[in-house]
């Protein structure tokens, strides 16, 4: 409550900061040099989702569900001056379920999906600032990307502060600071009897500074990321830091290498942590002709886990990067394990293409063979499995791009476990089909 009550009077004091700059700096611009602009947008996203024992891998579970889903957006930019930029954007996602037919249409919530102000060269320094309710991505989204992985892929907001500052040629330096609630207290909802819909397990807040450094031919970024998660029922208090870097560069002709890697240390709840993780891909752009792949990526990931025995806590933590990133429906496999889309104890050998069909119809697949560094903790009821080879996962995808207003995409991923789960555990089916209206 403390901390709630503090956090609405930074964001009142910000509120008026931002009134107060974009007063003056309005004031500073001449009329004659730039007209105020508003302009509006929309996206409506449509999807059928379907799947059958993703979560508990057990078919006779009956787990499985298929449902429409269709999340609207609706966002207003006006800049009253060249330096200036106030957004607010709107969003609602309902879900009509056909399995399980007990299961009620839910309409959510309407929420503030966006609502900030952006500051340009603040002080006429090469300092831009944003307040407010923002998305936040690094990098692939490795880390950093999702603020609030329990709500799915309807938002990805951060309440944050972030400033960037362009050094040198191109080289940027950016800090936030964001703090992440249980649920959505900060601002109106409406639809109060979800009124308390979870976004993360635990209030949360970051700290996060970021390098980048575009080159001739590729990308060079550095990064140190700071978590702090109040204990909450089962949930330990979380101090935690992380130090990673990230580089894109090519190898050969036609041949580009990507790295990430990162390590971790800190507390969670009584235990030191260290843990560290990281991947590397290869693509290959081959310049064949239509119907043949157009790349073919090679690559590896491992994310350490946690060692049982020992009273240190050794298991991969995501930060703020629990959302789909390797896979749609294994996100939700990792449910109850530990969490959705809580990304850790596990490796991958994988492999992936892209054939282009059509100019407008891509087909893309890829394979991962899926392990864990370390062996479950054999009192876990799930998964149950006295080994460490996770399974095979197979992703299929076919994307559509029609123009920038019309987009969509079927996606079909299986999964076949290994010994990591308990001898009975069954394979899963999932699928998607998705079409996105933007204007």
């Amino acid at each position: 409550m403390y901390i709630s009550a503090c956090l609405r009077r930074c964001l009142l004091t910000i509120a008026a900061v931002v009134v107060f700059t974009s007063a003056v700096l309005a004031a500073e611009s001449s009329p004659t040099t730039f007209s105020p602009v508003l302009r509006f947008s929309y996206t409506q996203r449509m999807r059928i989702e379907t799947y059958d024992n993703t979560t508990w891998l057990a078919a006779d579970s009956l787990a499985g569900s298929s449902y429409y889903r269709q999340r609207v957006s609706l966002m207003a930019q006006y800049r009253p001056s060249a330096k200036i930029e106030l957004a607010l954007k709107l969003t609602e996602e309902m879900r009509y379920y056909f399995v399980p037919e007990k299961r009620r249409t839910d309409f959510d919530q309407l929420f503030v999906d966006q609502l900030y102000a952006r500051l340009d060269s603040v002080g006429r320094k090469p300092v831009n600032v944003i307040l407010g309710r923002q998305n936040v991505e690094f990098g692939e989204g490795f880390l950093v990307m999702d603020g609030g992985p329990l709500d799915g892929s309807r938002s990805a907001y951060f309440n944050a502060a972030r400033a960037d500052w362009t050094v040198k040629s191109g080289q940027t330096l950016t800090l936030v600071v964001a703090y992440q609630p249980r649920w959505d207290g900060l601002l109106p909802v409406i639809h109060q009897h979800n009124r308390y819909k979870l976004l993360t397990e635990q209030n949360e807040l970051g700290f996060m500074l970021h390098y980048n450094r575009p080159t001739a031919k590729g990308v060079l970024q550095a990064y140190l990321l700071r978590k702090q998660a109040t204990a909450y029922q089962k949930y330990p208090r979380i101090d935690l830091n992380c130090l990673g870097a990230r580089a894109k560069m090519p190898v050969v002709t036609r041949l580009t290498a990507t790295s990430e890697a990162a390590i971790q240390f800190g507390r969670r709840g009584g235990q030191d942590q260290f843990s560290f993780g990281g991947y590397l891909y290869v693509d290959w752009a081959t310049g064949w002709p239509e119907l043949c792949p157009r790349t073919v990526t090679l690559g590896g990931l491992f994310l350490s886990g946690d060692r049982y025995t020992t009273s240190r806590y050794e298991g991969w933590d995501p930060f703020w990067g629990r959302w789909p990133k390797w896979s749609e429906s294994y996100a939700y496999a990792l449910a109850k394990e530990r969490a959705i889309a809580y990304w850790t104890n596990m490796a991958s050998l994988f492999a992936r293409t892209t054939v282009t069909l059509t100019p407008v119809l891509d087909l893309n697949f890829e394979f991962h063979h899926l392990t864990a560094p370390r062996y479950t903790d054999p009192t876990a009821a799930f998964p149950g499995g006295n080994g460490r080879t996770r399974g095979n996962l197979t992703i299929i995808k076919l994307t559509y791009k029609a123009d920038k207003n019309l987009t969509g995409h079927v996606l079909y991923e299986s999964f076949r476990p290994g010994d990591f789960y308990k001898p009975t555990a069954s394979a899963y089916g999932w699928m998607r089909m998705e079409v996105m209206l933007k204007f």
